[in-house]
């Protein structure tokens, strides 16, 4: 769906015009149903279509780095250069771990003992993770990787009157909705125009199906590497088997 169409139908919905419903309102509330939507999405399908690589510098004596900015969900991969050269994954740990343990992951001292036998790994800490290791953080130019899913970069006012479908982001840093998601969220701005209003306007019966068309996505969304779906079945049955 094209910007001008996603306008379009969502005029047609709400039966305005660009004077009562206007690209600016269109563009907020739009805005603010498709961070709804990705969440939906990230949770219900979890196929990773919102995933950006994040490469960050380590740094001499550093072990805590934070999360991107506009972190969706969750971390799906981080690895790192701790001797500059060499790439290693880091599996997460949690503080269970470190009570099991009975270590005390804050001091240095004690974290490089612990891990001097024991492949790296990182903790979650509030919106930082910390890189465990047995050796000190030395400074690595794009050292550190994390892999994980951001919302979707916010349409601008230029989105709404063009040609090119919304689904293709503005560059590679970015990501946006997959293509199938923009005719629900079109109904999703259309849904929160009406019932904003002090004497809320009454739904089509197609709006009120919003919640199947969610479902219907979340089956198109899903399988999206068919290399390792499997689709269960039964063997081919005439009746001549008895």
């Amino acid at each position: 769906m094209t910007g001008a169409t996603f306008t379009a139908y969502i005029r047609y919905l709400t039966k305005t015009t660009a004077s009562t419903l206007t690209d600016a309102d269109i563009l907020m509330l739009a805005n603010v149903e498709q961070e709804s939507l990705a969440e939906e999405i990230a949770t219900e399908v979890d196929e990773g279509y919102f995933i950006m690589e994040d490469k960050r510098n380590l740094e001499a004596g550093i072990r805590n780095y934070t999360y991107p900015t506009d972190f969706l969900k969750s971390v799906k991969y981080v690895s790192a250069k701790l001797d500059g050269e060499n790439t290693v994954y880091l599996r997460e740990v949690d503080f269970g771990d470190a009570e099991v343990a009975n270590y005390p992951l804050m001091e240095e001292s004690y974290l490089k003992d612990a891990y001097s036998t024991k492949p790296p790994a990182y903790i979650n800490v509030g919106t930082e993770i910390m890189v465990l290791s047995g050796d000190t953080i030395i400074d690595v130019t794009e050292g550190l990787v994390i892999q994980g899913e951001v919302y979707p970069e916010a349409l601008v006012a230029a989105d709404l009157v063009g040609t090119t479908r919304l689904s293709i982001a503005s560059g590679t840093s970015a990501v946006r909705l997959p293509h199938a998601a923009y005719k629900p969220l079109a109904k999703m701005v259309s849904i929160a125009f009406k019932t904003s209003k002090d004497k809320p306007l009454p739904l089509t019966e197609d709006e009120k199906l919003l919640p199947i068309d969610k479902a219907n996505l979340w089956k198109k969304l899903r399988g999206r590497n068919a290399v390792r779906v499997t689709i269960g079945s039964v063997p081919y049955n005439d009746g001549q088997q008895y």
